[in-house]
């Protein structure tokens, strides 16, 4: 069977207990499109959640279930079970999957389920992929960006894992991904000498192993040249100079630190296949990365299945209109 690259299609039930949604994707970009409150950050919520097996919050309210469908038809689910307990166990038997979430709820909860008059929870299958949650993400890399420069919350969890210039969102997200870029560096740094010492590339033209990377840093510094700032190219991290000052990714403005965010996500899968989430990326950038921004993030992991919900035409401007779905169009029923 083709292994899975990328999602294909999303069906989410009782949205909001008004629509039905159906989505068919594109392998390379989506842009979800409409007015404020119609759901787009909701569907991209419903989406993630169900790839990573957790719905956050009251999400699990808002709708009866969601499948995502790869592109080799395997799919898997979520399910919001509200039931009496005397219905589940007559529903196990056309479904046993049933029985592995009952089971599930009388050893998380310790107690007898029988006192219970409605039981609720939320049920993810990843049966149908035959992988768990944990493997299918290696076999698909998922990313998800937030663009929204919050102030943190003083947790003690936090403070210990980063450090005194970590404040926002952003940041916590730079500190996190900065990491993950020298991880990068030292993969591609094995990647030369196994190129440099395989009998098997002689007489074949040379690979530039580092062409992706030297992409992201002359991309970056392109944007950034009316600010007069640029990667300093003789350190591992990225550290930007401004004439004679140094600034880290902190330092740097909200726009600067989410363009940088979303590109260094782009770089580090690698060219591999990915799915990237982005809920309003235009937010703090200006038009002119706005309308470069799909170009870029192609142009460093052409793999890459975009899916964005946004506000602004500036988004689409560059070729990209043929990708934009409307919530109108991908509601299949109302309630």
């Amino acid at each position: 069977m083709e292994s899975i690259r990328y999602i294909k299609k999303i069906e989410i039930k009782n949205l909001w207990n008004k629509y039905d949604i159906e989505w068919h994707l594109n392998e390379d970009v989506n842009v979800l499109a409409g007015i404020n409150g119609i759901g787009k950050t909701t569907i991209l919520d419903l989406i993630v959640g169900t790839l990573y097996g957790r719905l956050k919050g009251r999400t699990t309210d808002r709708v009866d279930s969601v499948k995502l469908t790869f592109n080799n038809d395997q799919f898997i689910t979520y399910r919001r079970i509200k039931d009496t307990l005397e219905t589940l166990v007559k529903k196990t038997q056309k479904d046993n999957s049933l029985n592995e979430f009952i089971t599930e709820l009388k050893q998380h909860e310790g107690r007898d389920l029988s006192k219970r008059q409605v039981i609720e929870g939320a049920m993810f299958s990843f049966e149908n992929v035959q992988m768990t949650k944990e493997e299918l993400h290696e076999r698909l890399g998922v990313a998800l960006i937030s663009t929204f420069d919050q102030q943190l919350k003083e947790y003690e969890a936090v403070r210990i894992l980063t450090n005194d210039e970590v404040s926002t969102e952003l940041d916590l997200q730079l500190y996190l991904l900065q990491k993950q870029y020298l991880e990068y560096q030292i993969n591609i740094g094995k990647k030369a000498i196994e190129a440099l010492s395989s009998k098997s590339i002689v007489n074949v033209p040379k690979i530039d192993i580092d062409f992706k990377k030297n992409l992201f840093l002359d991309t970056i510094d392109a944007l950034f040249e009316p600010t007069n700032k640029k990667i300093d190219r003789n350190k591992n991290e990225l550290i930007f100079k401004l004439g004679k000052q140094v600034l880290t990714l902190q330092m740097l403005s909200s726009g600067e630190k989410q363009l940088v965010l979303i590109l260094l996500t782009a770089l580090i899968q690698e060219d591999r296949n990915c799915v990237l989430f982005m809920d309003e990326p235009e937010i703090s950038l200006h038009t002119d990365w706005q309308e470069k921004l799909i170009e870029n993030i192609r142009s460093l992991n052409n793999n890459a299945q975009i899916i964005i919900a946004t506000h602004s035409p500036s988004m689409v401007l560059d070729g990209w209109m043929d990708k934009v779905f409307e919530v109108p169009e991908i509601i299949t029923k109302k309630r």
